[in-house]
């Protein structure tokens, strides 16, 4: 990472002065970096040059953690049109998929195949799909259909509408540098104050996505691509 290559020649030079070199990536614990800027502060919730998102927090770190399982942080949105956007999943979701049998037992399930991801309830043989993620190569975008409730706070005691909520974030997580922010922002769509400002057969833009919202039977559609970050 060009990160890494900045961060050593800082060290290397001593004691010259940190604003001789411009904006840059440090690392200021093991695994844990900062986008330093020319006049001595950091970046925190933006985009730097080289595609990474840094939250609020002004840290970020090369994988993310849910339901215990590691998550690597994108650096770009996951183009609708890649052939292998999901199928190269599988093996994250095999890991979480293992989290969610030792602490619900069989009932929940995902299934994969080249174009999209579904998140179901099982009961035996039986699965009822809570949601799931398309993606439409020839239209260039994805949609999300969600048809469950979900519980953002892990409380005291999660909920299993909390580990649906998790995998919401996961798949999210798969095609945006912003997943988390995209997974809040359905879930105060579908279940809260609507903070993020989504709207029915509008874009509104979300991280590094625009999304729209569309009413269906029983369930919510939310269509999401690519934000064009540069006209923003």
């Amino acid at each position: 990472m060009r990160g890494r290559i900045l961060a050593a020649a800082l060290c290397l030079t001593g004691l010259l002065s940190f604003a001789a070199y411009g904006d840059q990536w440090v690392e200021i614990e093991d695994g844990v970096w900062e986008y330093r800027l020319d006049d001595g502060t950091y970046l925190a919730d933006g985009f730097t040059p080289d595609g990474y998102f840094i939250d609020g927090s002004g840290r970020w770190t090369e994988n993310a953690v849910v339901l215990e399982t590691e998550v690597p942080n994108r650096n770009s949105f996951l183009p609708p049109t890649d052939e292998n956007a999901f199928l190269d999943y599988a093996d994250i979701l095999n890991d979480v998929q293992r989290v969610l049998y030792w602490d619900l037992g069989d009932i929940r399930r995902f299934r994969i195949s080249d174009d999209r991801i579904s998140f179901c309830a099982a009961d035996g043989d039986e699965l009822t799909e809570l949601f799931t993620l398309y993606q439409n190569r020839n239209g260039g975008n994805y949609q999300l259909v969600l048809k469950t409730g979900l519980t953002r706070e892990a409380g005291k005691k999660p909920s299993v509408s909390w580990y649906d909520y998790e995998c919401l974030r996961l798949l999210l997580r798969r095609i945006s540098r912003t997943g988390d922010q995209l997974a809040e922002a359905v879930y105060y769509s579908w279940e809260g104050d609507n903070r993020y400002g989504i709207k029915m057969y509008q874009q509104t833009a979300v991280g590094d996505a625009l999304v729209s919202y569309e009413p269906s039977d029983g369930a919510g559609i939310y269509w999401i691509e690519e934000r064009n970050l540069q006209a923003s």
